[in-house]
């Protein structure tokens, strides 16, 4: 109810949402589909920020109960080479939820996420707060000490988590998304160059009021040290984009990166 009432009085944002959805070709060539998702969209919203600051784990047996994740034997059998490993996600309601499941998962390797330093930073540092509660790391991206500690964790056989569907520091190529120009960052393709890191995904959706499903699987993607120049580090990246956009496409209403400004150049 809220992230109707939400929606009902936010034109300027709505119109965005509605913009950055169309690019999704199954929304675009359906109108009423298109708008139920926008309207969805602030409702997951919602439901994510709940869960940043009340998050479901006050039974942990109940909470694993309620959020079944599958492949994690393969993540767990990339992290005994010794090597690390970089999980990728995107911006998706279910995350501020997973956070906690990842980090159980994981257990007792680290994890570490850099995250975008939000303004003003007393609220950075809030959120920061609240969601390092779970035993991972949120240190600011644009920071040049988390580059330093993100080649640490991995070479330590840890995990460093990393957002796909957003360059937040704007440094990545223009690769297509979803047929628009968008800069992807590149940050996983040159850390595994250059720790020899597999790259996974863990991918989360919400199935309704604290109950969540997730997939952790092999990207496929193999980088190693000849994925070097615009051409080979474009190629392994659209191949992450590609397994992005099929997942963006299941839960559509879930991406909340479309309430951000910057996700294509057009």
């Amino acid at each position: 109810a809220v992230g109707w009432s939400v929606w009902a009085t936010s034109a300027a944002t709505r119109r965005r949402v509605r913009s950055q959805l169309a690019h999704i070709p199954t929304l675009a060539a359906d109108p009423q589909r298109l708008e139920r998702t926008v309207r969805q969209s602030f409702a997951h919203l919602i439901w994510n920020y709940v869960d940043l600051f009340a998050p479901p784990i006050a039974d942990p047996a109940r909470f694993v109960q309620d959020f079944p994740v599958s492949g994690h034997a393969a993540l767990m059998a990339a992290l005994q080479q010794g090597k690390g490993c970089l999980l990728l996600a995107f911006h998706t309601d279910g995350f501020e939820a997973a956070r906690y499941r990842i980090a159980g998962l994981v257990a007792p390797y680290t994890v570490m996420a850099p995250a975008e330093a939000i303004v003003p930073p007393e609220l950075f540092a809030l959120i920061r707060a609240e969601r390092e509660r779970c035993g991972i790391t949120f240190p600011p991206v644009d920071d040049s000490a988390t580059l330093r500690a993100m080649i640490s964790t991995l070479r330590a056989g840890n995990v460093v988590l990393l957002a796909l569907d957003r360059d937040v520091l704007r440094t990545g190529p223009l690769l297509p998304f979803f047929g628009a120009p968008s800069r992807i960052p590149s940050g996983p393709v040159a850390l595994a160059r250059l720790t020899g890191a597999p790259i996974f995904f863990a991918l989360p959706w919400r199935e309704g009021f604290q109950r969540y499903g997730g997939h952790i699987f092999d990207s496929g993607v193999v980088v190693d040290g000849t994925t070097r120049g615009e051409e080979a580090v474009g190629q392994a990246l659209t191949g992450l984009v590609s397994t992005l956009e099929r997942h963006i496409r299941e839960h559509p209403e879930q991406w909340l990166a479309v309430f951000a400004r910057d996700l294509w150049e057009v």
